[in-house]
């Protein structure tokens, strides 16, 4: 599964049960192709299987993701589309790029005032809280989950400075990432609770 600030959408969307409605003949006729591929590799185990293996689970889930979003974005965009929800969806896709509410707000089309009604409302929380956390549940899910650096944590989640990382970590968490790993991760079993598909 690929990391980074996708990572828990992909999950999401392997788990859409309804996916295969939304898809198109030649979305489809890919994903059988990369499915049979696979099947061969796993078959055959020449040399370089594991590689071609993994690069076409990458291609289906980013694949199935992708669909899921396009969904998602079409079902945000119809008149009964929740303000908040759509906010949420957005930072989901941006969450690496830093945007400022402002910017987000314009996207959405609407005033940064109404944005932060919207929000507040749904989530008892402030635009810039919920990116936050956001933040927080993913770079908690890659300490615990992967054996990434930290440096590398902090580039994912598009932190350019890793002391600027450590320091908007161990502000929220009450310590550093490296420790924050160390005093949990014996404990820790993956849980899709801690992905993206469940924050607020």
């Amino acid at each position: 599964m690929p990391f980074g600030p996708f990572a828990g959408e992909v999950r999401k969307a392997t788990r859409q049960n309804q996916l295969h409605e939304q898809m198109d003949k030649e979305q489809f006729g890919s994903l059988v192709q990369s499915m049979e591929t696979l099947c061969l590799e796993v078959r055959h185990q020449q040399p370089g299987a594991r590689e071609v293996i993994d690069s076409h689970i990458s291609l289906i889930t980013i694949a199935l993701w992708r669909m899921m979003r396009e969904h998602d974005q079409e079902k945000a965009s119809e008149p009964a589309g929740n303000l908040a929800q759509r906010f949420r969806a957005e930072i989901d896709m941006r969450l690496r790029d830093h945007p400022t509410i402002a910017e987000i707000a314009d996207t959405l089309g609407v005033t940064r005032d109404r944005l932060n009604r919207a929000v507040f409302n749904a989530f008892e929380m402030t635009p810039k809280q919920l990116i936050h956390s956001r933040q927080m549940a993913e770079a908690c899910r890659l300490l615990l989950d992967s054996n990434l650096q930290t440096d590398e944590i902090a580039v994912l989640l598009g932190f350019s400075d890793p002391a600027y990382f450590n320091r908007f970590f161990r502000q929220r968490a009450g310590l550093p990432p490296g420790r924050f790993r160390k005093a949990n991760k014996g404990s820790h079993q993956p849980d899709e609770s801690s992905s993206f598909a469940s924050w607020p």
